[in-house]
């Protein structure tokens, strides 16, 4: 979903009017010759990926991986990681959610580390995390969260770092387990 002052409607209605007609193989290559937003070229791209699986009678998963899941695990988002979240934690895990969201590196290190001791340590079993810092982070203090959060329940940990580079994202992994996950950060990267 690109942000509302980038014109992706139109350019979408391009991109639709250059496609039509075109085989599947032959809209691929257009698409993937075209300079476009990313949100964009994920639009289109998928649609083509839908209509490729529907031809040949898969669900997209299948069409995707054979053995993907046949239901993807959503998480709650839970806002920023503060004294109030294992209340919304508790909530969201009533509701049946088995991931939950939280935003970090809004608070000093120290201080989201042991928040987020504390709601792991009130989390059932089978609970995971996602976190997101939003690119809050320089190398020292992601270094210090990542290995604070050492032995918890995470799935990854989402845009550490506030200027990353491929060679600080690659050391910032090797610290962990747990993926590193990116968005606004990948038009930047390459």
């Amino acid at each position: 979903a690109p942000l509302p002052e980038y014109a992706a409607a139109e350019e979408l209605e391009t991109l639709r009017q250059a496609l039509t007609g075109l085989d599947l193989e032959a809209a691929r290559q257009r698409l993937y010759s075209a300079r476009l937003h990313p949100a964009v070229r994920c639009a289109a791209d998928v649609a083509l990926s839908d209509l490729a699986a529907q031809q040949a009678g898969l669900p997209l998963a299948r069409w995707l991986a054979h053995d993907a899941a046949p239901q993807v695990r959503c998480n709650a988002a839970l806002g920023t990681l503060d004294a109030d979240a294992p209340q919304r934690a508790r909530a969201a895990i009533a509701a049946g959610f088995g991931v939950l969201k939280l935003k970090v590196g809004l608070q000093p290190v120290g201080q989201e580390l042991a928040l987020l001791r504390k709601l792991a340590a009130e989390l059932p079993p089978g609970i995971s995390l996602r976190l997101d810092a939003n690119r809050a982070w320089n190398m020292n203090d992601a270094q210090r969260f990542i290995s604070g959060m050492a032995g918890l329940p995470l799935e990854m940990l989402e845009e550490p770092l506030v200027q990353p580079g491929l060679a600080e994202l690659a050391s910032l992994q090797a610290l962990t387990e747990a993926p590193l996950a990116l968005d606004e950060s990948l038009p930047g990267l390459g």
